[in-house]
């Protein structure tokens, strides 16, 4: 398995990342936190490694698109997402 791409206490903006607390197929599940949220959050990042495999990039963009325009009591909330672009860094 490829090394995670972000280490705890990395500030991705405005989110300080903490532990990791899930590894998966496609993505890794971060505990963060942030001085204007006082909810309990996750950070999700797509795994990106060289030989990952490439759906799970599509996978997660459908999640950003799908996510923010979910409600409901078992939906988890969308604070904030980053799209992806062409030369530009996800942190």
């Amino acid at each position: 398995m490829a090394r995670p791409s972000v280490q705890p206490g990395a500030v991705i903006d405005g989110f300080t990342i903490g532990e990791c607390v899930h590894h998966g197929g496609m993505a890794t599940l971060w505990s963060v936190t942030h001085p204007g949220i006082a909810a309990p959050l996750l950070m999700k990042i797509p795994r990106m490694a060289e030989g990952e495999d490439p759906a799970a990039i599509v996978s997660f963009e459908m999640e950003q698109m799908i996510l923010p325009r979910l409600s409901g009591p078992h939906v988890p909330a969308c604070f904030r997402h980053r799209r992806f672009r062409a030369g530009r860094p996800m942190w």
